[in-house]
């Protein structure tokens, strides 16, 4: 709620008054806001143990739909709210495995990640071409975005609400790929009420390396007042290259760009009803993959080509979540449509290897480092594939809301 975030952005600057006041430095406790909401405190600063899930800084959202503190939630979970993120700089999963305990990231670049929990994921032999089902569930806006092979998308923590890293198994509510657990982002919802826009822009420059700067921003525009909003999102992210080859010249070489843009439609015509309708485009260019050979202070790589090196990687998202309240239960439709292709045509180093061994072994070549002009070194073969994946998936919920102890999920 918006008076519940209020309260606790005056917590964080120790000027909570009246409400903050009955908590000394170093106490535990806990506020109250008038909807019922509570806020764990210790010393007037927000417990990162009662950290953000949904709107809120100390409540989360289960795929029940229904808001409880994590301290109360019968799961080992971690959560981190868009407050949070933008503030220990956590901009993708990579960075967000450094302050997640039993979450790894199988760093292979961008795009090309492979995720595990607890030890349990596919295996880094597993990568770009090899179908194999996912262990670890990934889900954006409860869209599930997983892909076959190794290559899952990295989801830009620009205007998340918030994402929930939840220890598997997880097979009840998520199925069968969520066996080792699941990942949940959740976008910024659109305030109904008030217009507003954000704008962010960064510079980055690598040692021996090149740089660049990206920029973000996002618009919140009113429609109807207190009915529908449109929340608009745009992102330019950039990751400068840094490997030099010696042998072709092509310096910097793994660069990699990526843009990606959101719309968010939110309607509430009536208190029982809401739709919102959610689209994201993103499409992305690298250069090449980061291989490098020799000294590692030195990075570069020597007898093989890059030139002429790409790697297309392009996704759109839909969904559309309908709900209507009665009172005692709640009905939710969830369509969702995915489409990802990724196209590339990358230097193949084993292969590279394997064919300079042989071209040696059997005296084809005298020298391996043999460069043709315009071309580059002999002893280069190249990965060209290319990969479409398209899913379609319908949700139906029925979702209880009684007074009592029991309450049920369907």
């Amino acid at each position: 709620s918006l008076e519940l975030k209020e309260l606790t952005r005056q917590l964080q600057r120790g000027g909570g008054g009246a409400l903050s006041a009955e908590l000394q430095p170093g106490a535990l406790g806990e506020v109250s806001t008038e909807r019922g909401n509570k806020v764990a405190l210790r010393g007037g600063k927000l417990r990162r143990a009662a950290s953000v899930l949904g709107a809120t800084l100390a409540l989360a959202k289960g795929k029940d739909g229904r808001e409880q503190s994590v301290q109360d939630i019968p799961a080992s979970m971690v959560a981190f709210s868009g407050e949070q993120m933008a503030e220990q700089g956590i901009q993708d999963v990579r960075d967000l495995a450094k302050l997640t305990p039993s979450l790894n990231v199988q760093d292979r670049g961008p795009g090309r990640n492979e995720l595990s929990i607890r030890g349990i994921g596919r295996s880094v032999f597993q990568q770009d071409i090899a179908v194999s089902p996912a262990n670890i569930g990934l889900y954006l806006d409860d869209v599930p975005i997983n892909v076959l092979q190794g290559n899952q998308l990295d989801i830009r923590s620009f205007d998340l609400n918030r994402v929930e890293v939840l220890r598997g198994p997880q097979g009840t509510l998520f199925g069968e790929g969520a066996q080792g657990g699941a990942i949940r982002y959740f976008t910024s919802e659109p305030d109904l009420s008030e217009f507003g826009a954000t704008i962010e822009v960064n510079a980055i420059a690598i040692d021996d390396g090149d740089s660049d700067f990206g920029y973000r921003g996002m618009v919140n525009i009113p429609i109807i007042e207190d009915s529908t909003a449109l929340r608009l999102v745009a992102n330019h992210y950039v990751m400068p290259g840094y490997i030099d080859n010696v042998a072709d010249g092509d310096d910097d070489f793994n660069d990699y760009e990526a843009d990606s843009y959101r719309a968010i439609l939110l309607s509430n015509p009536t208190e029982a009803l809401s739709l919102r309708l959610m689209y994201q485009h993103e499409s992305a260019e690298q250069g090449g993959f980061a291989t490098a050979n020799g000294d590692p202070d030195d990075l570069s790589l020597t007898g093989a080509s890059t030139r002429g090196s790409y790697i297309h990687d392009d996704h759109d998202i839909f969904s559309a979540n309908i709900s209507y309240d009665f009172e005692s239960y709640r009905l939710e439709s969830i369509t969702s449509h995915f489409d990802r292709e990724r196209e590339r045509r990358v230097l193949d180093a084993f292969f590279t290897n394997q064919m300079t061994a042989f071209r040696q072994l059997f005296g084809l070549i005298a020298d391996p480092s043999l460069i043709i002009p315009d071309e580059g070194p002999v002893n280069s073969t190249y990965s060209l594939d290319n990969s479409h994946y398209e899913q379609l998936s319908q949700e139906f919920r029925l979702i209880s809301n009684y007074d009592g102890p029991f309450n049920f999920v369907a």
